[in-house]
């Protein structure tokens, strides 16, 4: 009896566990990782460099059920308020780089369209004399480093 209810515990824990690593070894990192929507949508070809006003930073739930969490921010500019995908929050929020309504950034990416909207996937961001690099210059994304 001991050791069915220790089998089934472990029958437990691998079914709770196994999903999330087979989809990690797959890519499917809810578009953030390097084979996700976003990755394969940064375009080298359409790299700029805005500057402006941050008026809106969110936490956005992507991929599976919402456990892929990203951030996105909202920069308005002297000529429009663009839509800025920035990266997995996790990844964000490891560096200690807040980013705030109201901060004054500069913003290196690639304008894209998604669905009838232009979007800024950014590259790195710049606020005062701090640095924060979302993606090499080859594009590849600084998060997913770890699985090359």
């Amino acid at each position: 009896m001991k050791k069915l209810c220790l089998i089934l515990a472990w029958v437990f824990i691998l079914t709770l566990v196994y999903p999330s690593l087979v989809l990690a070894q797959r890519g499917m990192g809810g578009g953030w990782d390097k084979e996700g929507g976003f990755s394969r949508t940064y375009n080298l070809e359409t790299v700029e460099t805005l500057a402006g006003e941050v008026t809106r930073v969110e936490q956005v739930s992507q991929g599976l059920g919402g456990r892929f969490p990203g951030v996105h921010m909202d920069l308005k500019t002297d000529q429009e308020t663009v839509h800025v995908h920035l990266g997995p929050a996790w990844f964000i929020n490891d560096q200690g780089f807040k980013i705030e309504v109201s901060d004054q950034l500069k913003v290196k990416g690639s304008r894209v369209m998604v669905g009838d909207q232009p979007v800024i996937i950014a590259g790195e961001i710049t606020k005062g004399d701090s640095v924060m690099v979302f993606r090499d210059e080859k594009g590849f994304p600084e998060w997913a480093r770890w699985k090359r």
